[in-house]
């Protein structure tokens, strides 16, 4: 259940990564506050035949988190509130988590393509079991909209790990919203 957990935190953490270069064509550049932010994540892991399924959803609350992209550089810093709640078919009840972020501060790159952005970096921090996850989580590619003084990123991502037999499957749909300041 841990792994799960562990893959889980990593992946959605991988979806706040951002890489951008060049002229502000997009209208992207500026400082952003988060809105929302929430994520779905299903996990199937099949030991020697037999099959486990679990599901997590993540939901981010008590935002105070500013996104500042400039240039093909961004930063983010603030608070946060994030409540995971995580069911599996070995489990009978669902087990609730909140934690809460504070002070929390980061930077990376990101770049564009046409509706896609691409990051570079680690955009929220998450800690599991008390250790730190994703200080470097590596790139993540969401498709994004700009309707006004909102910009809303997408995630639909699915990973597949062989560990020697044992095949686990990873999808996450994920969504943030933020608010141009």
């Amino acid at each position: 259940m841990n792994f799960t957990k562990a893959i889980t935190v990593l992946l959605v953490g991988s979806f706040f990564l951002f890489s951008c270069g060049g002229d502000d064509k997009n209208g992207l550049e500026g400082e952003w506050e988060a809105v929302s932010f929430q994520a779905e994540v299903s996990s199937s892991t099949a030991i020697e035949g037999v099959a486990f399924v679990s599901s997590t959803i993540i939901e981010g609350s008590n935002l105070d988190y500013v996104l500042n992209l400039d240039d093909g550089d961004y930063t983010v810093s603030g608070s946060y509130d994030l409540t995971v709640t995580t069911g599996s078919d070995l489990i009978e009840e669902p087990i609730v988590d909140g934690q809460s972020y504070s002070g929390v501060s980061g930077e990376g790159t990101y770049s564009l393509d046409e509706d896609e952005i691409t990051v570079m970096g680690q955009f929220f921090e998450f800690d599991l079991d008390g250790a730190p996850i994703g200080q470097s989580a590596g790139t993540a590619v969401a498709k994004y909209t700009l309707n006004g003084d909102m910009l809303s990123f997408s995630q639909m991502e699915e990973t597949m790990i062989d560990f020697g037999g044992s095949i686990s499957t990873t999808t996450i749909e994920a969504t943030s919203t933020w608010r141009r300041k």
